[in-house]
C-alpha cells in the first residue's frame, strides 16, 4: 500500500525483532515483539510511538510516496552515520536525519496531519554530519552543568533534541 492510503502506523507482534528494538516499521506497520510496547502503541491515536511511526509513513509520502525512495534514503543516511559509532554504538541509526525528525515530533500529534512531512531535509541543511556528532557527543557524554547529572538521565531524547536543536 502506498504510504499516502495509510492514516496512521499501526503494530502487529512477532518473533524476529530483535529484543534491543522496540519496533521495526515495514511499509507502514510497526512489529515488535515487546508486549508491553504493543500496548503502549495501541493505547491512543494520539502516543509518542504511533506518532513517531506515522511521521516516517509521512516521510515515505513525501518521497513521491514511494516505500523504495524511503528506504533507500533511510539506509543511505544510516551509512552515512556510521563515522557516529566513535561516540556509541547506536548514534549511528539515532543521529540520522530521518531519525531525527520522527523523535524530535513524536509529541507533536498535529505534525503526522500534514502530508508529506520534509523536516528531515532541514534537519540535513542544518546539522550536517559534524553538527550530529556534536549533538551525539552532548547527548551520549553530556551533563548539565546545573544538576551535574548526564542529559540521557535527566530528559528524554523528545526534550533533549527539543531543547538544543532548532
Amino acid at each position: 500500500m502506498k504510504p499516502s492510503k495509510i492514516n496512521l502506523a499501526t503494530v502487529k507482534k512477532t518473533w524476529w525483532v530483535p529484543s534491543s528494538f522496540l519496533y521495526v516499521m515495514f511499509k507502514g506497520t510497526a512489529w515488535s515483539g515487546n508486549e508491553k510496547a504493543i500496548e503502549k502503541f495501541n493505547d491512543t491515536e494520539d502516543n509518542d510511538d504511533r506518532i513517531h511511526e506515522t511521521i516516517h509513513v509521512r516521510q515515505a509520502e513525501g518521497m513521491h510516496d514511494s516505500w523504495i525512495r524511503f528506504y533507500w534514503k533511510y539506509i543511505w543516511q544510516w551509512v552515512g552515520n556510521l563515522p557516529l559509532i566513535t561516540v556509541k554504538w547506536h548514534a549511528a541509526y539515532k543521529f540520522m536525519p530521518i531519525e531525527l525528525e520522527a523523535y524530535k515530533y513524536e509529541n507533536n500529534p498535529g505534525y503526522i496531519k500534514k502530508g508529506g512531512v520534509y523536516g528531515w531535509g532541514i534537519i540535513k541543511k542544518k546539522y550536517p554530519l559534524k553538527e550530529r556528532k556534536k549533538l551525539a557527543e552532548k547527548w551520549y557524554h553530556g551533563y548539565d552543568e546545573e544538576t551535574h547529572c548526564p542529559y540521557r538521565y535527566e530528559m528524554t531524547f523528545n526534550q533533549f533534541l527539543n531543547k538544543f536543536m532548532i
